[in-house]
């Protein structure tokens, strides 16, 4: 697989500071990434 796109921030990019990051729940659970994942990922 090498079309894989570039990261879209930094690899020294910290994100572990965001108190709240707002996630549309009903596209997630309908997305292809929700089907093919398992709980113990």
């Amino acid at each position: 697989m090498t079309d894989i796109p570039p990261p879209l921030v930094p690899a020294d990019c910290d994100l572990r500071d965001f108190p709240f990051m707002p996630v549309d729940i009903t596209k997630l659970f309908g997305s292809g990434f929700h089907a093919s994942s398992h709980d113990s990922e």
